[in-house]
């Protein structure tokens, strides 16, 4: 049974379907930028993921032209590829 069955909190459905279709486009950024760096050093994989989080930091002060839902789903995909590439160099 999923968190966010809609039979156990009402009115929950329509916040569930925001989160799919949230996670739906992070699966999208995730699969378009999966051969990016793939043959990038670890080190310029937390490079990446740190000018992300300097950018979300920018947009959460209003001084960055991406908005912040964007520079978090970039955020997310890095993270989920940098764990795909890190479980295959083992």
């Amino acid at each position: 049974m999923s968190l966010y069955d809609s039979r156990n909190h009402p009115g929950c459905a329509g916040k569930k379907k925001k989160i799919m279709q949230e996670l739906n486009k992070i699966q999208d950024y995730t699969r378009a930028n999966s051969e990016r760096w793939k043959d990038q050093p670890e080190s310029y994989w937390l490079a990446r993921l740190n000018q992300e989080v300097a950018e979300l930091t920018l947009a959460l002060q209003g001084e960055h032209v991406g908005p912040v839902d964007h520079e978090l789903k970039q955020i997310a995909s890095i993270c989920t590829n940098w764990l795909k590439h890190h479980h295959k160099q083992d």
